[in-house]
């Protein structure tokens, strides 16, 4: 049973992020490049917030203290990769606005992996036993697993429209938008705080409705036309129509 289980959790943390990229990714080698350089810079950016939680013991068991500089020094990461794309994007083809809007996509992809197997690992692997968590009382709430596999859902897809809405605003120099990013994801990791000491449901609803918000503004970002979306669903596209940029 806690095999079965711990399918379940995976699939539902790590299953929507792995079918975008076997989608859209691994017939790209440069694409996939992007995102494994791009997955490896946040692991720094992860050392790097280790490293502030260490040289100061009297607030390692103090989350709110840590928890911005781990979002600052991603969120600069991100930034750091935006240049990385910048320069390597010539060396692979000649990218137009689409292509930048692709590389974009791919780094948010390598972060939103990062990030995911680094929240959730863990707990997935207790789940297989031998006890099972998140029963009521062994936490402070109950399927603490399922809520997990939630929020790990969540983030490692909101690294994807977080990385083309930085990037464009980044290459365009709209500086107003610049600051969604950041701002957002500081928030979102804010809420959960409370997790552990309120409830779950405030970062676990505020996690999707900023996704929906967001993929939103990150598809219109990139160019996309709904209208031109939905004729491509329902294939009734005609052949001279232009495509989707």
């Amino acid at each position: 049973m806690t095999v079965f289980s711990c399918v379940s959790y995976a699939l539902i943390a790590y299953g929507p992020a792995t079918a975008l990229i076997l989608v859209t990714q691994y017939r790209y080698a440069e694409q996939v490049l992007i995102m494994l350089v791009c997955g490896f810079i946040w692991l720094i950016s992860l050392f790097l917030s280790s490293l502030i939680w260490t040289a100061v013991p009297p607030l390692r068991n103090i989350p709110a203290f840590t928890l911005p500089f781990s979002v600052i020094l991603q969120e600069l990461a991100r930034c750091i990769t935006f240049i990385i794309t910048k320069k390597l994007s010539n060396k692979f083809s000649n990218p137009d606005t689409r292509y930048r809007h692709q590389l974009a996509y791919s780094a948010g992809a390598g972060f939103g992996v990062a990030s995911g197997l680094f929240m959730f690992l863990n707990v997935l692997k207790s789940s297989l036993g031998p006890g099972v968590v998140g029963l009521r009382g062994s936490w402070s709430y109950p399927q603490f697993i399922l809520t997990s596999a939630l929020l790990t859902c969540a983030f490692t897809l909101l690294h994807i429209p977080w990385s083309v809405i930085l990037f464009d605003a980044c290459y365009r120099r709209k500086w107003f938008l610049l600051f969604i990013t950041p701002i957002s994801h500081l928030i979102l990791s804010s809420l959960t705080l409370l997790n552990s000491s309120i409830t779950v449901w405030p970062s676990l609803l505020a996690a999707y409705v900023l996704l929906l918000v967001l993929t939103v503004l990150a598809f219109k970002t990139a160019g996309g036309n709904f209208i031109n979306t939905t004729k491509i669903c329902s294939k009734k596209l005609p052949r001279d129509s232009p495509s989707i940029q």
